[in-house]
């Protein structure tokens, strides 16, 4: 195995690391600081959350609680937008005294693009439940 590579299905993966982790904007950090990531991430570190695998299709991560002050980022999208929520993140739970470990437990996944079925226009659509 190279240095920073895996193979996975005959392409090579990069390894992640922190330091794909963008700047963040100062609007970045207001977000990040924000009551609403802070009680998000405060949310996830009950006791009976341990162990508990969740994965955010919306941000493109998984965590995992490991105990009541550590989640473990364990997959993230490679994108920039995943990425940048991951340092988003990270900012929210230090911010609660949270550690959110990452480096050398995270995997980075491809993206993928989504394919959105697209809508026939002469097929028409009903505009709600029939009813009898």
């Amino acid at each position: 195995m190279n240095a920073g590579k895996n193979e996975h299905s005959g392409n090579k993966m990069k390894n992640y690391t922190d330091s794909m982790l963008p700047e963040l904007t100062s609007e970045d950090l207001e977000m990040a600081n924000s009551h609403h990531c802070k009680t998000w991430v405060l949310s996830k570190m009950a006791k009976e959350y341990i162990g508990v695998f969740s994965w955010f299709e919306d941000t493109g991560m998984g965590l995992q609680t490991v105990d009541e002050d550590t989640l473990r980022c364990i997959a993230v999208v490679d994108h920039e937008l995943a990425l940048r929520g991951l340092a988003m993140m990270k900012v929210s739970a230090k911010s609660v005294g949270v550690e959110l470990e990452t480096e050398g437990f995270t995997l980075l996944q491809r993206y993928r693009e989504r394919k959105v079925d697209q809508v026939d226009d002469d097929v028409e659509t009903p505009a709600g439940m029939e009813v009898a």
